[in-house]
């Protein structure tokens, strides 16, 4: 998925939430009031917010809002329920 087309017109940033790495993906311009957390697919085994970036990108140009994705554990190397926990 990450060879899919990201749209122009958005910036992305890699910030901190909560002790995760994330991408912060926003419009180019001024983005509305609001957020999109968007978490990425892969059944907590694969994936990562650059793989999904096309998505998610799509989803800010389309609604003006900015988006945050994060980069959560995935197994075999860190079983559930590390995932949803901090590091």
């Amino acid at each position: 998925m990450s060879a899919w087309p990201v749209p122009d017109g958005i910036r992305t940033t890699e910030v901190d939430l909560g002790g995760l790495r994330a991408l912060l993906i926003e419009p180019a311009g001024e983005s509305r009031p609001g957020s999109v957390l968007f978490f990425h697919g892969g059944g907590y085994v694969a994936g990562s917010p650059e793989t999904e970036l096309f998505l998610t990108a799509h989803l800010v140009t389309r609604t003006g809002f900015r988006a945050c994705s994060p980069d959560y554990r995935l197994a075999p190397e860190h079983p559930f329920p590390a995932a949803s926990r901090t590091v």
